[in-house]
């Protein structure tokens, strides 16, 4: 199951649930659309990093990117709630596996009270926002 977007979800539910009191809707049919609902909500994907710079996109949200370069990549992302995005509990993985330092930079506020944070080689972060700032957890050697 890959994740789809709010439209494609939209024609999903359009497709699969009757909109006359013809047909009905059986318990398996709304079994299936909720499932494929929590599916594209909550599936992780893993996302891999290869150029640098890289924007860091809301539609990210509970995906884990995983950078695997030798160089130092340089990771952007918007400042939270810009535009709609980013909103409070927006959340999301990076880890570093490659030789290169990842710095992670937000256009607008800050993570953990700093401007950018770096990953060094093994180190991996649970990113997310309150609305106003990033957080992150660190973890790895």
């Amino acid at each position: 199951m890959t994740k789809k977007t709010p439209i494609e979800m939209f024609d999903t539910i359009q497709a699969e649930l009757p909109t006359n009191g013809a047909d009905a809707i059986t318990a398996a049919i709304l079994r299936g659309v909720l499932q494929d609902i929590a599916d594209s909500f909550f599936q992780k994907q893993v996302i891999p990093v290869t150029v640098t710079p890289f924007t860091w996109l809301n539609s990210h949200i509970f995906d884990l990117l995983l950078v695997n370069r030798a160089p130092a990549t340089a990771v952007s992302i918007a400042a939270p709630q810009t535009g709609g995005e980013f909103m409070p509990g927006w959340s999301s993985q990076i880890r570093n596996q490659g030789a290169g330092t990842v710095t992670i930079t937000p256009t607008g506020g800050q993570i953990n009270g700093a401007a950018n944070l770096a990953l060094t080689t093994g180190k991996s972060a649970q990113l997310f926002t309150d609305g106003t700032n990033y957080w992150a957890v660190v973890a790895g050697p």
